[in-house]
């Protein structure tokens, strides 16, 4: 009896361990690139639950940083998705926190938010409770999505099959399959 006691305590005590182990660091500077390579952008001053600062930038003929813009993001990304022609940014989840806030955020121009989605923005509740893995802190909806910048357009292929395109310029979502 006493044994089978000491072997449930042990295993309550190893799936507790589990459920918390969703644990981050705390979150450092960061450079994400453009596909190209002919843009990069900086996150700076990052916070675990906070707004940073981001840097957009090119480099010169001498490989010199040409600042684009800077501005206050709304969170510390996850990722970060960067136009070649550095018109647009994406941002995708915040740290430590994927999957609910800020999930996908478009900045323009001189770094101007175009639109800042909540995961329930793109999918419905059915296809967050169905496809998307969840943590104690996140939802990972982005883990196994595709991400491509096509001709003014953010395209998501998610992993289930779910194609969202959404229109740079205006942050609507022109269509979803």
């Amino acid at each position: 009896m006493k044994t089978r006691f000491l072997i449930a305590l042990a295993t309550v005590g190893a799936v507790s361990t589990v459920l918390r182990a969703d644990s981050w660091p705390a979150p450092t500077p960061r450079v994400f690139g453009s596909e190209l390579g002919s843009r990069a952008f900086k996150v700076l001053k990052p916070t675990l639950s906070g707004p940073s600062e981001g840097v957009l930038f090119r480099l010169d003929a001498d490989g010199k940083e040409q600042i684009v813009w800077e501005a206050k993001l709304v969170n510390t990304p996850h990722r970060v998705l960067v136009d070649d022609s550095g018109r647009f940014v994406a941002t995708i989840d915040t740290y430590a926190n994927l999957g609910f806030a800020h999930s996908l955020v478009i900045y323009g121009d001189k770094g101007k938010v175009i639109r800042d989605f909540k995961l329930e923005d793109l999918l419905t509740q059915d296809e967050i409770s169905k496809n998307v893995a969840r943590t104690e802190t996140s939802r990972h909806w982005a883990k196994k999505c595709a991400f491509q910048l096509e001709s003014d357009h953010l395209v998501l292929r998610l992993s289930w099959g779910k194609v969202i395109r959404i229109e740079l310029l205006t942050g609507k979502i022109a269509e979803t399959k």
